[in-house]
């Protein structure tokens, strides 16, 4: 698996990732698919290991508030 070990692709840089991944969809559209579907969308070298049931636990202002956070990850972290 690629990745460096991680379980996922990292967070810093994600929505100008999400502005690319699948086009007609919006950043927005594609982080909350990705959330609610995790198994949509799937970074290469990634496997699906998101919990399935995000959609039943979430209420619809709490993804809100997750994909709102994830749209301010515009830029990757510099290395250190």
């Amino acid at each position: 698996m690629r990745g460096g070990g991680r379980l996922a692709p990292r967070f810093a840089g994600v929505a100008a990732r999400a502005k690319e991944r699948r086009p007609p969809l919006s950043a927005a559209a594609y982080l909350a698919q990705s959330i609610l579907q995790p198994g949509a969308f799937l970074a290469d070298g990634f496997a699906n290991a998101m919990p399935a049931n995000y959609a039943d636990r979430l209420a619809r202002a709490e993804l809100g508030h997750i994909v709102a956070y994830l749209l301010t990850l515009e830029r990757p972290a510099p290395e250190a």
